[in-house]
């Protein structure tokens, strides 16, 4: 196992991530019957001649996610969100991830398992990747109807309709990390909403059952 040097996270400046597609959320309920992984990617920086100031949240309980570039090549981790690399993650092998907060759709990482190669693996590697590279499952595999929902709350709209096993794309998350703010593609569309932590599945091996 390998660690990196802590880095301070108490005065991040974020780099903007520009989106290559504008996002088109549907707004009425949509059954999903095949696994569908989303159709766009989000750049991890775009050059800004004012940055602004990030705000960090430490998530109150951690979870788990996947890297899935859809871009290929290593995935690179950062000091900070946008800033400068300090390590990639290989192509070649499958990386499990322990999220421990966000800022501004940079994910704070801590441990990283690479079941397949131990010494591509890192006990606390305290740095950023974009929520672009990661990804999570849904736990409907008895067929359970699962909703993304407007907001991060069962009685807001839902947006959409989950039917079957489905790949979606890290976004957000509250502060209590109960409630993950996801997206995928659909019919040519991003659908994005919240889901429920306990619909995810972030095993790189195995599901969730």
């Amino acid at each position: 196992m390998k660690t990196l040097l802590t880095l301070s996270v108490s005065a991040l400046l974020l780099w903007s991530c520009g989106e290559t597609e504008t996002d088109n959320q549907q707004t009425e309920t949509t059954d999903v019957t095949t696994s569908i992984t989303a159709d766009t990617t989000i750049p991890e920086t775009t050059e800004m001649t004012d940055i602004p100031a990030v705000e960090h949240i430490d998530f109150e309980s951690p979870f788990e996610a996947y890297i899935s570039d859809r871009e290929g090549g290593p995935t690179n981790v950062r000091a900070t969100p946008g800033g400068d690399p300090i390590t990639a993650l290989s192509d070649e092998f499958a990386y499990q991830l322990t999220l421990k907060g966000v800022a501004n759709g940079w994910f704070y990482v801590g441990k990283v398992w690479c079941p397949d190669h131990e010494e591509e693996s890192y006990d606390d590697l305290a740095a950023y990747v974009h929520g672009s590279v990661l990804a999570v499952s849904t736990r409907n595999y008895g067929g359970e109807h699962i909703n993304l929902y407007e907001s991060a709350d069962e009685s807001s709209e839902v947006v959409a309709t989950l039917t079957q096993e489905t790949q979606l794309q890290l976004v957000d998350a509250t502060p209590e990390s109960d409630w993950i703010l996801v997206k995928y593609g659909h019919n040519g569309n991003i659908v994005q909403g919240w889901i429920q932590r306990q619909w995810i599945c972030g095993s790189v091996v195995t599901n969730c059952s």
